[in-house]
């Protein structure tokens, strides 16, 4: 704690963020979902100079590279260490004057829980001074979630140490040469590991779309939507998201009409959905393989993911005696009994591609690189607020088509903390969404309060 203290006046914040940011770095690495950071260590035996070696190579965001620091520090009972580190973060990988050396590899497991957050344990082996020691600071109990610890003693000692909240696994390098990377090795470890290559997507290509609405039209007949009308049209004409339409195909057009494209707006299930988050009920769930589900027995009415949302996406029924919250469930019912969603079914052209959300990306990704005079180089929900299912191919910029331009970081880094350390008072919940509103509509032009039917 006097660390996170020095830490906060250091940088001139307060305590509370410093310990909100090594709180959440599990979160922002689960929505990164690192797949390249790689340790290893070699004993004195197998080195040319007879020294023991411990390496480690950094998947990581390269935006934050300017972040990165080496930390030589003397603590008042505890060895003396060098460390490195990332602005905020306690330090963790390094070694002491004990001859204790760590690395740590992000892993995911599925048991993760409130607890004592990974950084505050991985630091805490840094101050041992035997290898015994220091994985018991690795095991601790109450711990939130885990790393893979890679651990050497300068006489030689190597343990691999896989760590969850609940689980661990133990692994000596008794032939002398110890591997690993972002994923568990111990098959009791792989039973809690999150595995990336389940979640699905569907890709929407703009330039494949004739604007014929068959999958808004499939969306209404699977969930007994009723048709939007008026008497200014002959025919259903919905101009936004509404509780009684949960997607939507649009036309755009440039101001001197050189710049055509449709464009199909619907709730992009993110993988880290800022309003599952802010949620203080769980009426908001996300699955494991993608679909954000809405329940709506839990919910209260306070709109609080109405808020976070980046894209602007729930409705809210304010004409009805009791109101819910409506949005595109991703027909999880469907994909449940192992068929795609009912838009994609009803797509005539190929404009509506789902699977595995890492193949579609492969697809996606080669269609850029083949044919850059048709598409915009980029694949919008790759990795916008940490990635999304709903990924999108189109002729036409993205911000012309109304998806707003966000960063990769997901945005619970921003309001689980408040909605994890006090969930019960909604007051707290103010200010997560009042960052959460900063970081989603800045630039925007003010808009006028609207409280018809669409929200």
């Amino acid at each position: 704690l006097d660390e996170l203290k020095g830490i906060a006046a250091g940088a001139c914040v307060s305590f509370d963020d410093v310990a909100v940011v090594n709180a959440m770095e599990a979160v922002t690495m689960d929505a990164l979902h690192l797949t390249k950071c790689t340790s290893m260590a070699v004993s004195q035996e197998r080195t040319a100079n007879g020294d023991v070696l411990l390496a480690h190579n950094e998947d990581w965001v390269p935006d934050d590279e300017r972040d990165v620091f080496i930390v030589h520090a003397k603590p008042d009972d505890e060895p003396p260490f060098l460390a490195m580190t990332y602005g905020a973060l306690l330090p963790n990988i390094g070694l002491n004057a004990c001859g204790i050396a760590q690395c740590c590899d992000s892993v995911y497991p599925s048991d993760s829980r409130i607890g004592i957050p990974r950084v505050i344990v991985s630091r805490a082996v840094l101050s041992a001074r035997t290898p015994a020691e220091a994985i018991r600071h690795m095991l601790v109990p109450h711990r939130a979630a885990g790393y893979n610890h890679l651990l050497v003693h300068d006489s030689g000692e190597m343990y691999n140490v896989e760590v969850s909240a609940r689980r661990f696994s133990v692994l000596a390098g008794t032939d002398g040469v110890l591997v690993h990377t972002n994923h568990y090795l111990d098959p009791q470890m792989q039973a809690v590991e999150v595995d990336s290559d389940e979640l699905v997507a569907t890709l929407y290509d703009a330039t494949l779309c004739i604007g014929c609405r068959a999958c808004q039209v499939a969306c209404k007949r699977k969930n007994n939507l009723p048709p939007e009308t008026d008497a200014s049209v002959l025919y259903e004409a919905p101009q936004d998201l509404s509780g009684d339409t949960w997607t939507l195909i649009q036309l755009y057009k440039s101001g001197d009409g050189s710049q055509k494209s449709f464009v199909k707006n619907q709730c992009m299930h993110c993988l880290q959905p800022a309003c599952v988050s802010v949620c203080p009920v769980a009426a908001l769930e996300n699955l494991e393989t993608g679909p954000v589900v809405y329940h709506d027995e839990k919910c209260i009415g306070c709109r609080y993911c109405m808020a976070a949302c980046p894209f602007d996406v729930p409705r809210y029924q304010w004409e009805k005696a009791l109101p819910l919250i409506q949005k595109c469930d991703y027909c999880a019912d469907l994909q449940a009994a192992g068929q795609p969603p009912a838009c994609v079914s009803a797509c005539p052209t190929g404009a509506l591609l789902f699977g595995k959300r890492k193949d579609i990306l492969k697809i996606a990704q080669a269609r850029v690189a083949g044919n850059k005079a048709r598409y915009v180089q980029d694949v919008y929900g790759e990795d916008e607020v940490g990635g999304t299912s709903k990924l999108y191919l189109a002729g036409v910029e993205f911000e012309k088509l109304g998806f707003p331009k966000l960063e990769p970081a997901p945005l619970p880094q921003i309001t689980a903390p408040y909605m994890n350390i006090v969930p019960w008072q909604a007051l707290i919940v103010g200010g997560a969404m009042t960052a959460i509103y900063y970081f989603t509509h800045r630039g925007e032009p003010p808009k006028e309060a609207d409280h018809g039917h669409t929200g």
